[in-house]
């Protein structure tokens, strides 16, 4: 499963973008067009590509968002990363906030490189 995680600057809200194919697509159809992707795809492309064919669809997950960051402990080779860190700032009535959370990833297995 494909997910985007964005800051949507213009609501201020933490968003998520997945592909979704519609229900009633056979189960064939969904095969089809459920495809892998190396790891050194162009994501935005991908992006495009499924947004281009109405498949892309987000959901808000907050809301008075001012800010988002996100690092890997491996930034040469982000799919040997074994940690993320992730860093979203808080618009609040009581002035700015903002909460870090860490995540180890204990079994990572990168994706196989296609050919």
């Amino acid at each position: 499963e494909i997910r985007w995680l964005k800051h949507d600057q213009s609501t201020d809200s933490l968003v998520v973008e997945f592909v979704q194919f519609p229900d009633t697509w056979s189960e064939g159809a969904k095969l089809l067009a459920d495809e892998e992707y190396a790891p050194n795809q162009n994501w935005t492309s991908v992006r495009t590509s499924y947004h281009q064919q109405g498949l892309v669809f987000k959901r808000v997950l907050s809301d008075e968002v001012a800010g988002l960051t996100m690092n890997i402990s491996s930034n040469d080779f982000p799919e040997e990363a074994k940690q993320v860190l992730v860093r979203l700032a808080f618009k609040t009535s009581d002035g700015p906030y903002e909460v870090a959370a860490s995540a180890a990833i204990r079994i990572h297995t990168p994706p196989e490189v296609l050919p």
